[in-house]
Protein backbone atom coordinates (compact mmCIF):
# COMPACT_ATOMS: atom_id res chain seq x y z
CA UNK A 1 0.00 0.00 0.00
CA UNK A 2 2.80 2.68 0.94
CA UNK A 3 4.64 1.71 -2.18
CA UNK A 4 1.93 2.69 -4.53
CA UNK A 5 0.44 5.75 -2.85
CA UNK A 6 4.25 6.94 -2.80
CA UNK A 7 4.66 5.72 -5.98
CA UNK A 8 1.61 8.26 -7.32
CA UNK A 9 3.33 11.29 -5.11
CA UNK A 10 6.66 10.99 -6.70
CA UNK A 11 6.08 10.39 -10.43
CA UNK A 12 8.71 11.47 -11.59
CA UNK A 13 10.80 8.48 -9.36
CA UNK A 14 10.61 5.37 -9.48
CA UNK A 15 9.37 3.49 -6.34
CA UNK A 16 9.04 -0.37 -5.58
CA UNK A 17 9.29 -2.80 -3.18
CA UNK A 18 10.61 -6.43 -2.47
CA UNK A 19 10.13 -9.32 -0.91
CA UNK A 20 11.78 -9.14 2.47
CA UNK A 21 12.98 -12.85 2.45
CA UNK A 22 13.45 -13.81 6.03
CA UNK A 23 11.98 -12.83 9.06
CA UNK A 24 12.75 -12.65 12.45
CA UNK A 25 11.22 -15.58 14.81
CA UNK A 26 12.27 -17.24 17.70
CA UNK A 27 13.21 -20.50 16.15
CA UNK A 28 16.93 -19.70 16.42
CA UNK A 29 17.16 -19.16 20.00
CA UNK A 30 18.01 -23.02 20.56
CA UNK A 31 20.93 -24.95 18.94
CA UNK A 32 18.12 -27.78 16.89
CA UNK A 33 16.66 -24.43 16.22
CA UNK A 34 19.65 -22.49 15.00
CA UNK A 35 20.97 -25.67 12.49
CA UNK A 36 17.32 -26.21 10.96
CA UNK A 37 16.45 -22.15 10.63
CA UNK A 38 20.31 -22.48 8.86
CA UNK A 39 19.21 -25.31 6.45
CA UNK A 40 15.90 -23.77 5.39
CA UNK A 41 17.17 -20.41 5.10
CA UNK A 42 19.84 -21.51 2.31
CA UNK A 43 17.28 -23.94 0.63
CA UNK A 44 14.16 -21.43 0.70
CA UNK A 45 16.17 -18.56 0.19
CA UNK A 46 18.86 -19.24 -1.59
CA UNK A 47 22.46 -17.68 -0.50
CA UNK A 48 23.71 -14.11 0.54
CA UNK A 49 24.36 -13.17 -3.08
CA UNK A 50 21.34 -14.80 -4.45
CA UNK A 51 19.03 -12.63 -1.39
CA UNK A 52 20.47 -9.69 -2.26
CA UNK A 53 19.69 -10.25 -6.00
CA UNK A 54 16.36 -8.89 -7.05
CA UNK A 55 17.54 -5.58 -4.23
CA UNK A 56 20.40 -5.37 -6.41
CA UNK A 57 18.83 -5.98 -9.89
CA UNK A 58 16.20 -2.85 -8.68
CA UNK A 59 18.40 -0.34 -7.77
CA UNK A 60 20.60 -1.23 -10.93
CA UNK A 61 18.51 -2.66 -13.70
CA UNK A 62 17.39 -0.37 -16.43
CA UNK A 63 14.78 -3.05 -16.85
CA UNK A 64 12.74 -1.73 -14.35
CA UNK A 65 14.03 1.72 -14.68
CA UNK A 66 10.27 2.19 -16.66
CA UNK A 67 8.21 0.09 -14.01
CA UNK A 68 6.81 1.71 -10.74
CA UNK A 69 4.68 1.47 -7.49
CA UNK A 70 4.95 -2.39 -8.03
CA UNK A 71 5.83 -5.18 -5.44
CA UNK A 72 8.62 -7.52 -6.77
CA UNK A 73 10.04 -11.18 -5.68
CA UNK A 74 12.59 -12.97 -7.58
CA UNK A 75 13.20 -10.24 -10.12
CA UNK A 76 9.85 -10.15 -11.07
CA UNK A 77 6.74 -7.85 -10.56
CA UNK A 78 4.31 -9.91 -8.39
CA UNK A 79 0.72 -8.87 -7.66
CA UNK A 80 0.21 -7.91 -4.10
CA UNK A 81 -4.09 -8.20 -2.57
CA UNK A 82 -6.11 -6.18 -4.26
CA UNK A 83 -6.29 -4.11 -1.32
CA UNK A 84 -3.05 -2.52 -1.74
CA UNK A 85 -4.33 -0.68 -4.60
CA UNK A 86 -7.81 0.97 -3.26
CA UNK A 87 -6.70 4.45 -2.91
CA UNK A 88 -9.10 5.27 -0.13
CA UNK A 89 -7.55 3.01 1.87
CA UNK A 90 -3.59 4.03 0.63
CA UNK A 91 -4.31 7.64 1.61
CA UNK A 92 -5.70 6.55 5.20
CA UNK A 93 -2.49 4.87 5.12
CA UNK A 94 -0.06 7.33 4.50
CA UNK A 95 -2.18 9.76 6.61
CA UNK A 96 -1.66 7.23 9.81
CA UNK A 97 1.98 6.80 8.97
CA UNK A 98 2.64 10.72 8.91
CA UNK A 99 1.37 11.07 12.35
CA UNK A 100 3.14 8.31 13.77
CA UNK A 101 6.51 9.81 14.33
CA UNK A 102 4.70 12.24 17.04
CA UNK A 103 3.68 9.62 18.87
CA UNK A 104 7.03 8.66 20.77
Amino acid sequence: MFTHELAKRLQDTTVNCLHPLIISTNLPKTPAGRRGYATCSVVLYGFPPQKADTAVCLAASDQVANISGQYFKDRKPKAPAAIAFQDVLTKKMWTISEELPSLS
